[in-house]
């Protein structure tokens, strides 16, 4: 979506908010009443200093990809504007996942090496002072204390790979405005957040018949993204 016209989105939902208009489910949820919002995302190969993150792009080649709602690809603001879902399970773009655990091996019954998934990336961000009161992504200044997850399929089983707040002994994501529209924030970076007990952890989870999590390990997690 061009940025003029997700800026008036952007400053109308957050009137919207302001006077009360958007409502926010009894349970604390997301508001309910607003659509998803289009926007570009860049995954990149390396992080700000140039090294190779775990996380990569389907064009390893060029050193990041664009990916933006064409041939499938899901790429927005969710409905209630709490969480960014880059989805690629239904389409021939994905991106690169090399898992590894904390204490440097691999994942048994997974690939060891950088391995291509077509699967779906979300983050969400929470009170930046701390806990786990999502906030909207218009909002946004500056906020250290946001969730990743890397969801993906190997075989027949289901995996998501989560670094949050939420999650005993993982590690934050850092997600940062870059540019604004009016008061609102339309252009963001994320990536892990350094200042934290556990920098770059994330659990491994893979999911059950009954849709429940079992923890498989705690691995390591580096990425670099875009979102405008």
């Amino acid at each position: 979506m061009k940025t003029s016209t997700m800026t008036v989105l952007a400053q109308a939902t957050m009137a919207l908010m302001v006077t009360g208009i958007v409502h926010v489910s009894a349970k604390g949820g997301p508001p309910t009443s607003t659509p998803p919002v289009e926007v570009t995302s860049t995954v990149f190969d390396t992080d700000a200093y140039g090294n190779q993150t775990l996380v990569q792009s389907d064009d390893v080649q060029a050193g990041s990809a664009v990916y933006n709602g064409v041939s499938g690809v899901v790429s927005q603001i969710d409905s209630g504007y709490v969480d960014w879902n880059l989805d690629l399970r239904n389409t021939a773009r994905g991106f690169f996942l090399t898992l590894v655990t904390t204490g440097g091996g691999s994942v048994p019954g997974l690939p060891s090496g950088s391995t291509f998934y077509p699967g779906r990336i979300v983050s969400r961000c929470y009170t930046p002072t701390g806990g786990t009161t999502a906030v909207s992504w218009f909002g946004i200044i500056h906020d250290a204390n946001c969730a990743i997850r890397v969801n993906f399929s190997w075989g027949s089983n289901n995996y998501t790979l989560v670094m949050s707040p939420a999650y005993a002994g993982t590690g934050l994501v850092s997600v940062h405005c870059t540019g604004f529209g009016g008061s609102s924030c339309v252009d963001w970076t994320v990536s892990p957040n350094p200042d934290n007990p556990n920098p770059g952890v994330a659990n491994l989870y893979v999911i059950t018949k009954s849709g429940s999590e079992k923890f498989v390990a705690a691995c390591k997690l580096t990425f670099r993204m875009h979102v405008s």
